[in-house]
Order: structure tokens, then sequence, then C-alpha cells
């Protein structure tokens, strides 16, 4: 099965190798390998079935379309600074509806990848607490629309938070815990049931991130 997958000879229907030794062949984390699948699921080009593995989809005109993005992506000069572009417009907007809907079971899972932001000192740990963290907050929109294109943006969060986090770790050792700061108060907004609140601290948080990014590129 290796060896298929090293030749490209897989076909739709067929049963990937497991997650562990895929990673070791591709020289990738567990961890992003995972993100990378869930992203693939999202457009419809794996799925993944309990206790039996994940399996390769016929590729269709729909995945194709929700690929375009992610292409450009990678080509852009600037993916960094695309994506936060998106982010900025689609996570305010979710923050907003976090805190009129959340429930307390959707709070208890913020708390849970806020607790690792605060006390981790793996990076990647706070890496996927991270994503995590944004992942919950368009769950507590209850917008299936909304969570299906959050997961998309998870997938290519990965590349880019991992840029953040290693980059700005090693220049800024306050980054993380100003990071984490701002979390726990966006949380605090949506646990308040604050709509304006709650949209006013993810654009701090974004703003915060993104200054940083523009003049990195300055």
């Amino acid at each position: 099965m290796s060896d298929l997958m090293i030749e490209g000879r897989l076909k739709p229907g067929d049963r990937m190798i497991p997650e562990r030794e895929l990673a070791q062949i591709l020289n990738v984390s567990r961890s992003s390998l995972r993100e990378a699948f869930k992203v693939l699921e999202v457009i419809d080009l794996l799925e993944m079935k309990p206790r039996e593995g994940t399996f390769l989809k016929e590729p269709s005109i729909s995945s194709m379309m929700k690929l375009l993005p992610m292409m450009l992506l990678v080509k852009n000069n600037e993916p960094h600074r695309e994506l936060y572009e998106i982010r900025i417009c689609f996570e305010t907007f979710a923050a907003k509806l976090a805190a009129e809907r959340r429930t307390e079971a959707q709070l208890k899972q913020m708390e849970k990848h806020l607790e690792v932001l605060r006390t981790s000192h793996n990076v990647e740990e706070l890496i996927q607490a991270d994503i995590n963290f944004h992942r919950s907050i368009t769950e507590a929109t209850g917008n299936s629309l909304m969570i299906a294109v959050m997961e998309v943006i998870a997938g290519l969060m990965q590349y880019s938070v991992e840029y953040f986090k290693t980059t700005h770790l090693e220049r800024d050792p306050n980054y993380n815990a100003i990071a984490s700061l701002q979390h726990d108060e966006i949380y605090q907004a949506i646990k308040a049931k604050d709509v304006k609140l709650a949209e006013d601290k993810m654009i701090i948080h974004f703003e915060y991130s993104y200054i940083k990014l523009l003049k990195e590129n300055d």
C-alpha cells in the first residue's frame, strides 16, 4: 500500500494507509496530516469512516471548485495576508453570532482550548488549541454552512498559525501571553452574550497579528 501511495496508484474507494505511517512517509506531523485530511473531507475528496479508516473519493466538479481558493492561496506571494483578510470578515461575524447563540456545552469547549493556550509550552499544542478555539466559536453560531466553511479555513490556518507561533515566539517572548489574553477576552464577551464586545475583541485580536504581519513585509 505504501508503494502504491508513493507511486500515485491509489484509486477512488481505496483505503489510505494508517495515519502514523503516512506522516512518516511525508515527513510531517500527525496533527498537520489530520488537519489536511479534514480539509480534504470537507471538499469531498476523502471519506473518514469510524473504525474502518480513511478512503479516497471520486473527484467531482463541486470538489474541484472548493479547491480553487486553496490553490490561489498557495500560489499567491502573500498567503498569510489574504487568509487574515478573509478571517477578519468571517470570524468577526461568527463571534457576534456565537455571543447570541452559544450554549453552556460550547462554552466548556472554548474553555478547554483556552486552558491549553494559557498553560502549554509546546508549540504544536498551542497551534492546535488556537485553531480549535476559533473553530469552537464558529460551531457556537449554529450555522451549518459557516461551520463547513470554517473547516476549510481551519485547514488553511494550520500553515498560517504555525508560521506565526514559531516566528513570533522566537522574536517576542510575550507574543503567546498577549494572544492568549486576547482569546480569553473574546471568550468572556461571548460568555456574557455581549455581541458588540465579542465583535470588538475579535477585531482587536486580528489587528494585533495583522499589524505584525504588515510590519514584516515592510
